[in-house]
C-alpha cells in the first residue's frame, strides 16, 4: 500500500522530494528537471533524477521521502486566486484589468459553494485532497518519512542532508549556488514580477480575511484549521525536519550538523 501513495516527487531510487499543489513544486522542477538538465549527466551510481508521477507505480517510493509542507490556509488561499482567470493572468496586473472586482467574485462564489467547479474547493483551491494531506496515515507509517516547510529549501544546510541521506543526487557543488539565488529571489523576477508578487498577495490577503470572517465559508476554515493542528503535532516529533543555526534539527533534538555548522 504505501509504494502506491499518489504523490508526485522528485526522486532518485533512494530519495524523494514531494511536489504538492502550491508548495514549491513548480521551481523544483523547473530547476533540476529543464534549467538543470546538465545536471542529469552529472548523477552518480547510475541513477537517474526524474519526477514520479503519483499515478505511475512503476517508479516505486523511494527509501527516503521527505514531505514539504506549507501553511494550509496560505496554501489554499493561494489556490483561491488560481482559481479566478482573470486574477490569474500576469498581463492582467501590468494592465491593472481584472474585469469584475475580486470582492463581487468572491461574494458570488460562497453562495456557490458544494457546486460543481466552485472557486472555494476546485483544483488548486483543494481541500487537502490533492496534496499530502490524504496520506498523512501512511507517510507516519513509513519510517523513512520527514516533514519540513518549504522555507528549508533556501537552506544550503538543508541541502547538504539530502546529500547526505543519497549519495547519487547531483554533486552539490555544482548546482547550489544557482539554486539558491533563485529560490532566495534574488536573480529571476524583475521589478515587473516584484510588482506582480505585491499585488497577488494583497490579493491572497483579502481571500484570507474572508475566510476568516465569513460564516459561509466556516466549514472550509474548519476543514484547513485541523490540518493546521495536525502540522503542528507533527512538528513535535522526531519526523519535523528544521534548521537552526545552520543545523540539521528534529523536534528540538540536533541530530545532523552540516560541514558549515
Amino acid at each position: 500500500m504505501n509504494d502506491k501513495l499518489m504523490i508526485e516527487r522528485l526522486q532518485t531510487d533512494n530519495l524523494g522530494i514531494t511536489l504538492s499543489p502550491r508548495i514549491a513544486s513548480t521551481n523544483l522542477k523547473e530547476f533540476f528537471i529543464k534549467r538543470g538538465r546538465p545536471l542529469l549527466h552529472k548523477m552518480r551510481h547510475g541513477s537517474a533524477l526524474r519526477v514520479g508521477e503519483k499515478g505511475d507505480f512503476s517508479n516505486k517510493m523511494p527509501k527516503h521521502l521527505i514531505v514539504l509542507t506549507r501553511s494550509d490556509t496560505h496554501r489554499w488561499c493561494s489556490g483561491v486566486l488560481q482559481e479566478i482567470p482573470a486574477y490569474s493572468i500576469s498581463n492582467n496586473y501590468e494592465r491593472d484589468y481584472f474585469g469584475a472586482s475580486l470582492e463581487s467574485i468572491l461574494d458570488s462564489e460562497a453562495d456557490n459553494i458544494g457546486s460543481k467547479g466552485c472557486i472555494f474547493h476546485n483544483i488548486y483551491s483543494h481541500l487537502g485532497d490533492g496534496g499530502y494531506q490524504r496520506h498523512l496515515v501512511h507517510l507516519l507509517e513509513r519510517k523513512n518519512t520527514l516533514f519540513c516547510d518549504i522555507s528549508k529549501l533556501s537552506e544550503d544546510v538543508f541541502w547538504e542532508y539530502i546529500c547526505e541521506l543519497d549519495p547519487t543526487w547531483p554533486k552539490m557543488s555544482e548546482w547550489i549556488k544557482s539554486w539558491l539565488l533563485i529560490s532566495n529571489g534574488i536573480y529571476g523576477p524583475d521589478i515587473a514580477e516584484n510588482n506582480i508578487h505585491a499585488k497577488r498577495t494583497q490579493f491572497v490577503n483579502v481571500i484570507e480575511d474572508m475566510l476568516r470572517n465569513d460564516e459561509r465559508l466556516s466549514f472550509i476554515k474548519n476543514i484547513l484549521d485541523n490540518s493546521e493542528r495536525n502540522l503542528i503535532e507533527i512538528r513535535k516529533t522526531d519526523r519535523w525536519l528544521d534548521v537552526e543555526e545552520d543545523k540539521i534539527v528534529f523536534a528540538q533534538y540536533i541530530k545532523y550538523v552540516g560541514k558549515s555548522g
